[in-house]
């Protein structure tokens, strides 16, 4: 088995974070690795072209503090384990591209990306963005269902 120094578990769309995490904990720990947990959130267009509304604010605002309240969890969890864990959330119009600049600039040599259960078309994107990462990382890459 690899011996991984650096993980980085990401999400390319909201879901149920546990499995993702769980696996990148579990590889953590066995391989006494740096675990990451980045939460990269899409940028949502705004309802009128130049500014954002209330409702848009608060809407950004309610993501975030689930996001915030997830990584509180998963360095709970973490450090029960002994699992040095760094965790963090961007705001991004790119996933792919910030997906990418952060394994290169981390020195990732795992990437862990969930894969949730989808309706048809957004199981297409997501598949289309997947296969782009795949396609363009420098570093092993698990995708779980």
């Amino acid at each position: 088995m690899n011996d991984f120094k650096n993980i980085l578990v990401t999400y390319v769309k909201p879901t149920n974070k546990e499995t993702a995490f769980d696996m990148g904990l579990s590889l953590a720990k066995s391989s006494n690795a740096k675990l990451s947990v980045v939460e990269f959130l899409q940028a949502d267009q705004p309802e009128f072209l130049f500014f954002k509304t209330k409702n848009n604010k608060k809407k950004e605002e309610d993501k975030k503090q689930i996001v915030l309240n997830a990584l509180k969890k998963f360095e709970e969890k973490a450090k029960k384990e002994n699992v040095e864990l760094k965790t963090s959330f961007k705001s991004t119009e790119t996933l792919v591209d910030s997906i990418l600049q952060y394994v290169e600039s981390n020195k990732i040599d795992l990437l862990i990306v969930d894969h949730p259960h989808m309706s048809h078309s957004e199981e297409t994107h997501y598949n289309d963005v997947v296969s782009v990462i795949h396609d363009k990382v420098h570093c092993n890459m698990l995708t779980l269902k």
